[in-house]
C-alpha cells in the first residue's frame, strides 16, 4: 500500500489560496476531491493536484481510481 499524503482542510486551503470553509463548501458540492472519516474531512494530495490540473472543474467520479 502507498503513502498517499493526506491534508487538512487548513493544509489544502493554504495550497490553494481559499479560506477552510471554502474548501469544505467545495467538498461539501462535490466539487474538491474529499476523503470522510466519521465526520473528519480529509483530502488526498494527489487526487487535489488531478483536480487542478483539470483545470479546477467539477470533480470527475474517475479520478477517484487514480493514483
Amino acid at each position: 500500500m502507498n503513502n498517499p499524503n493526506i491534508l487538512t482542510a487548513q493544509e489544502v486551503s493554504a495550497h490553494l489560496r481559499i479560506s477552510p470553509q471554502r474548501a469544505y463548501e467545495l467538498a461539501r458540492l462535490g466539487l474538491l476531491p474529499c476523503i470522510r472519516i466519521g465526520r473528519q474531512v480529509r483530502f488526498d494530495e494527489v487526487k487535489v493536484e488531478a483536480w487542478i490540473a483539470a483545470g479546477g472543474r467539477a470533480y470527475d467520479q474517475s479520478l477517484k481510481n487514480a493514483a
